[in-house]
């Protein structure tokens, strides 16, 4: 396995590790409402993203409405188009995305 390799399975391990964790909650009948993770530029550009989040979500029986990704405004603004396709497969199948940082960037008033 390649550095990139490794830092890429490195970046899914929280997404698969939050499933794990939501799983339990959710055995407790627990309900601890939607999980968020921080996604990197690199784990969303890198191999197959959006079919690795509904592996994991499927994996551990978890709605995928119960996950929300946290995308930076830089991260899309990178590469828009690329970004946008593959956060709208993950929005229709019901994964909830956020813009975090938004306005510190390039949509910044100052």
């Amino acid at each position: 396995m390649t550095l990139a390799q490794s830092a890429l399975s490195m970046g899914r391990w929280p997404i698969d590790r939050t499933c794990a964790d939501l799983r339990t909650l959710l055995n407790m009948r627990l309900h601890p409402g939607s999980m968020s993770i921080n996604v990197s530029a690199r784990e969303l550009r890198g191999g197959n993203f959006p079919g690795d989040v509904l592996s994991a979500l499927r994996r551990h029986d978890i709605h995928p409405g119960y996950m929300q990704l946290e995308i930076t405004e830089t991260t899309v603004a990178q590469n828009r188009d690329s970004a946008v396709n593959i956060l709208n497969v993950l929005r229709e199948r019901g994964v909830q995305v956020a813009i975090d940082d938004f306005g510190t960037c390039y949509s910044s008033l100052s």
